[in-house]
């Protein structure tokens, strides 16, 4: 689901940005998904 530390390097010199900033990325994706969880029993009902 989350890169391991081999793609995050890979993923940094891709975008050329620093390794600390896509590990922030996905430490901000993580907290949105812990904060706001999606439901999808809703998405099963309609």
């Amino acid at each position: 689901r989350y890169p391991d530390p081999s793609q995050m390097e890979t993923l940094s010199q891709l975008l050329s940005l620093d390794e600390k900033v896509v590990r922030v990325w996905f430490q901000n994706k993580r907290s949105r998904e812990k904060s706001h969880p999606r439901n999808s029993t809703m998405m099963n009902t309609m």
